[in-house]
Order: structure tokens, then C-alpha cells, then sequence
């Protein structure tokens, strides 16, 4: 069975997470609507593409960590928040 996959092209977002997040969820359901399994999003769109270093550290989200476990959660399928 083929795979289908959605591409997104977002606006540009710096250190709002929770904007992020919403256009996130847009464009993923969306894409579920159409028959996609798999949303791909630019490099950095979550934090925004930052180039100071203090911005970076402060927008930074350790992968391990719970806060990064609650997004994933509130966004998978079925689980929109």
C-alpha cells in the first residue's frame, strides 16, 4: 500500500511554541483528512530558526524531558488538545 505524505510550508515562528504547536495540529489534520500518514515540517519550526544563543537556550526543549513528552502526547493522532 502506497505511503501518501504532506509537505508544509509555515509562516515563520520564533519562540512561541504554543503558535507553533496550533499550526501544527492545523496541518496535521488536514493532511489526515486527505489521507496522509506522514507531516513533514521545516527544520527548526518548532522554537523558530534562532540564530542568538541566549534565544536558542532559552527556546531549547530536551527531547528526554517531560514537557517534550506532553506535546508529544497532546499531539498524536486522536489526541488533539
Amino acid at each position: 500500500m502506497p505511503t501518501k505524505i504532506a509537505v508544509c510550508q509555515v509562516p515563520d515562528i520564533r519562540e512561541d511554541i504554543d503558535g507553533s504547536l496550533e499550526w501544527i495540529e492545523k496541518f496535521a489534520g488536514q493532511a489526515e483528512t486527505k489521507g496522509a500518514s506522514l507531516v513533514c515540517f521545516p527544520e527548526c519550526f518548532l522554537q523558530g530558526y534562532l540564530t542568538e544563543k541566549s534565544l536558542a537556550e532559552k527556546c531549547a526543549i530536551d527531547l528526554a524531558s517531560t514537557e517534550f513528552q506532553i506535546i508529544l502526547i497532546k499531539k498524536t493522532p486522536g489526541n488533539y488538545c
